[in-house]
């Protein structure tokens, strides 16, 4: 049976043609935003199991994981939209709803820069353990929430 995807490309005879305005290149820029979206004691009963240690089954808070998330919420985000509006760069910021939700500061702060946002979900749901209802739910759910605090669609 072949495989179904193609791991070949156009192999070593890229195609040849010119980008707009002479350019050599076309970049694409992704900001994950998510932080506040993942497992968490408090909101779960459970422990973010992505981290420096892996998979852990504590029933406890675990402060040394939600820091390294909080960091980028208190901090980082401000750094980064200082630095893309000095550069003058607009990029897509792949947003969880929930993200959003914790710091609706930060979430105007990304549209008013003219930056794009894509609904990367309400949280960190594992959406194939959903059924089809529940999964539409999850989806309108986050982005009527991004459209309720940013004033515009995904």
């Amino acid at each position: 049976m072949p495989y179904e995807r193609d791991f070949i490309g156009y192999g070593k005879n890229p195609p040849r043609f010119s980008w707009p305005g002479g350019r050599s290149l076309a970049l694409s820029i992704v900001v994950n935003y998510e932080e506040g979206a993942e497992h968490s004691y408090p909101m779960d009963g459970i422990v973010e199991s992505i981290g420096e240690f892996g998979p852990v089954d504590i029933k406890a808070r675990d402060v040394g994981m939600e820091s390294v998330y909080e960091y980028g919420q208190r901090v980082a985000i401000w750094r980064i939209l200082d630095l893309f509006r000095r550069e003058n760069i607009k990029v897509t910021f792949f947003a969880v709803a929930k993200a959003l939700e914790l710091n609706p500061s930060a979430a105007r702060a990304i549209v008013e820069d003219g930056h794009e946002i894509c609904d990367h979900g309400y949280r960190w749901t594992e959406l194939y353990r959903l059924t089809y209802e529940q999964e539409r739910e999850e989806i309108k759910k986050s982005i009527e929430l991004i459209e309720r605090i940013t004033g515009k669609k995904p």
